[in-house]
């Protein structure tokens, strides 16, 4: 199988301009060539790039026993060893009673899923070993504690920001608590905020484990007034996707209410294509060539063994192309000396040996080779569209005369490339659907035929 690389596309770029490779044309192939990736893979939902995402949970955790009561809350009485702290909590036989909430929303008849201990927190935002330190007494954080987690105390929440050992967190500054708490303060830290995959775009409805049905969508605005003012563990049934400081450069999924148990919620997401970075490694038998080594293959064997070659890590998914000596490069299907071979590299061994997708059919030594990414897109519909995509940037970089045709081109392979995208042509129509449906033919049928 062949495949498009990105010295495949700059070697294209190159034939645009009039074939003149010097050092400014290749820096501007290389910018057309990135530049337009990122504009076609935006331009439409492309099915090539749907896969299947999952969150797994985290149950929350609770201090000081805070009971579950379905009953309007009662009237709290003060205790007389805890001075009430306005806006957090009252004392009560060392439970909390949350004002104008009650104790929580999760019912008597549902199994909380909260794992409550006889543990307390102390919190300082100054006094303590870190700024805006809790520490926790009667047991340890849940290894999740400082991943998107909240504390939070009666009616406020802080967000953590790290944690520095099994019994301190540190808050972030921006979502803290306004005072100090003292020593025995009960609490629930709870996890509400999940970092999305790194090649994450957009994403399709979410799917909770225990729902009959998805979650729903709602702004981040909705997402922190419930947040903020309703005390609820459960089921989740909404979902938000925003940044988060504490991931640079990546989105996370907020929910509510904050899951009360280890589950999944599983999604469809568009993800991002694999990036372009490397343009052209390469090796062979001649001075000009020597540098980067010579490869040997053994038929029918995955393991590509190199001498003097410096195989890296980060070429796994890069195409590897072997010519049938070692004197010339091998190209792509359209240059003057096509691969003998090529296959994705699937795995890193060592500096001088990987393994590929496919095994070569012959044995040979002292092979010239190049390794260069491979161009991330579905071939068939989408490659005339970024081809044409290519050539505009181009245009606009190099201020070409044709500029307004390369637009127009590109436009027209984009049209097409969305209609061959359509990857089902199975019946649809309105109505029950059958596993068989009556053709024309057999029409009409008696009239005491009711089915």
């Amino acid at each position: 199988m062949s495949f498009t690389t990105f010295e495949d596309v700059v070697e294209h770029g190159f034939d645009y301009l009039g074939g003149n490779p010097s050092d400014v044309a290749l820096r501007d192939c290389k910018r057309a060539a990135l530049e337009a990736y990122r504009e076609l893979i935006n331009a439409h939902n492309w099915s090539s790039y749907y896969t299947h995402g999952r969150i797994i949970t985290s149950g929350a955790f609770a201090g000081a026993a805070i009971p579950v009561i379905t009953s309007p809350s009662p009237t709290p009485t003060p205790s007389p060893t805890t001075t009430p702290i306005e806006g957090y909590a009252y004392g009560t036989d060392g439970g909390y009673w949350v004002e104008g909430t009650g104790y929580s929303d999760v019912g008597a008849d549902e199994d909380p899923g909260v794992t409550v201990t006889n543990a307390s927190i102390q919190y300082q935002s100054s006094s303590g070993t870190y700024p805006f330190q809790v520490t926790l007494s009667g047991t340890t954080w849940p290894a999740w504690a400082g991943d998107g987690a909240y504390l939070r105390v009666g009616e406020v929440n802080a967000r953590v920001a790290e944690m520095k050992s099994a019994t301190v967190l540190t808050l972030d500054p921006m979502v803290t608590f306004d005072i100090d708490l003292p020593a025995g303060t009960p609490f629930t830290l709870y996890r509400d905020t999940y970092l999305l995959p790194e090649d994450f775009i957009a994403q399709d409805q979410a799917l909770y484990q225990r729902n009959f049905g998805g979650m729903d969508y709602t702004h981040p605005r909705e997402w922190l007034y419930e947040n903020r003012y309703v005390f609820a563990a459960g089921t989740p049934q909404y979902y938000t996707i925003t940044g988060d400081k504490q991931y640079p450069g990546r989105l996370t999924l907020k929910v509510f209410p904050w899951p009360y148990e280890s589950k999944t919620i599983d999604f469809i997401y568009k993800r991002r294509a694999r990036p372009l970075r490397i343009y052209r490694t390469t090796g062979g038998s001649t001075p000009a060539l020597a540098a980067g080594g010579t490869i040997a293959t053994t038929a029918g064997s995955n393991v590509i063994t190199g001498t003097s070659t410096a195989f890296a890590p980060d070429m796994v998914g890069s195409v590897l192309r072997l010519a049938n000596t070692g004197l010339c490069l091998p190209t792509s299907e359209i240059g003057k000396n096509p691969a003998a071979f090529e296959s994705l590299i699937t795995s890193w061994i060592s500096a001088t040996s990987v393994m590929t997708c496919d095994a070569p059919t012959q044995t040979l030594t002292g092979l010239a080779y190049t390794i260069s990414d491979r161009v991330d897109i579905e071939e068939g519909a989408m490659l005339n569209a970024y081809l044409r995509c290519v050539e505009m940037h181009l245009g606009m970089v190099r201020t070409l005369k044709d500029k307004p045709s390369a637009r127009n081109q590109y436009l027209e392979e984009l049209n097409r490339a969305k209609a061959a995208d359509s990857r089902s042509f199975q019946g649809r129509a309105v109505g029950i659907r059958r596993p068989l449906r009556r053709r024309l033919r057999d029409y009409p049928i008696h009239l005491g035929y009711t089915d």
